[in-house]
């Protein structure tokens, strides 16, 4: 059996050392606008969502789901000035 090295005795183990400078100040840059990106994939979830609901239950199904979204967004969009 092999004896496993010490740490202190192994010589891959890199030391970590503490710099008493100051840390680096990075710059941060500006989010990217994922709004397009965020309607269009919302509208493809809910196109695909109305085909399943349309094979599923019918086309009565769909424009009642179509009628409550649009009902949901209509109070939040009262609620918020």
């Amino acid at each position: 059996m092999q004896k496993k090295p010490d740490l202190a005795e192994d010589s891959t183990i890199l030391e970590h050392r503490v710099s008493d400078e100051a840390p680096m100040e990075h710059k941060t840059g500006t989010a990217p606008n994922f709004t397009t990106a965020c309607l269009v994939m919302f509208a493809v979830n809910v196109l695909w969502v109305f085909f399943v609901i349309w094979a599923i239950w019918g086309l009565i199904a769909v424009a009642v789901t179509g009628w409550g979204i649009n009902l949901a967004i209509s109070r939040v969009a009262a609620r918020n000035p």
